[in-house]
């Protein structure tokens, strides 16, 4: 049984209130086991959706978490992009009303253009694309967000037939990283339109 959920599990196992084994958890926990509870309740989602529901439980006690919202989006992701996409808008919200640069917001910019790639809502991909480019601030974690978005958000205007954005996004790649395969491969597709 996992350390921090273990009032949790027994609610789910023995079908009883899950509310109350959620306060008993906050009660018996301090705000800085909320990460490790998120991971476990992510975990634990993964193999039974009857977990999912303890995330809105847990955010209506704490409702500015960014570790629970990013497990939330992590445990909805390959099911509900969507419901994902809503826990990172909110985490991202959350996040810019804190003061000096954050670093996970271009990553979960990012990761709601992926999402929306994923559904084929190439307008709505794109935009969150040019967040993630637009909140890139250099260092090693961002520079792959940076890369990514840029060949991601090439793909989507490929979609949409804008080989000319397209082809700006394929060159910008190329100033970061040198001419490698994959943008060679998106090259070869914007010439062929």
């Amino acid at each position: 049984m996992k350390k921090y959920s273990h009032y949790i599990q027994k609610a789910i196992k023995n079908h009883t209130s899950l509310k109350q084994a959620v306060q008993r958890t906050i009660t018996n926990y301090n705000s800085k086991a909320m990460p490790q509870l998120a991971h476990e309740i992510t975990s634990l989602s993964l193999w039974d959706e009857d977990y999912l529901e303890v995330f809105d439980l847990l955010l209506q006690f704490h409702p500015n978490d960014i570790s629970l919202l990013e497990h939330k989006a992590l445990a909805y992701d390959l099911m509900e992009p969507l419901i994902s996409i809503q826990a990172l808008s909110q985490a991202i919200a959350i996040l810019h009303q804190k003061h000096g640069h954050q670093p996970d917001i271009s990553a979960f910019y990012h990761w709601v253009g992926t999402n929306y790639q994923r559904i084929n809502k190439p307008n709505k991909a794109i935009a969150a694309f040019t967040l993630a480019i637009s909140h890139f601030k250099k260092g090693p974690d961002e520079e792959p967000v940076l890369y990514n978005s840029y060949h991601r958000r090439a793909e989507e205007y490929l979609k949409i037939n804008r080989y000319d954005l397209a082809k700006k996004d394929a060159l910008q790649l190329i100033n970061l990283k040198g001419k490698r395969a994959p943008v060679v491969k998106l090259l070869n597709k914007i010439e062929v339109e």
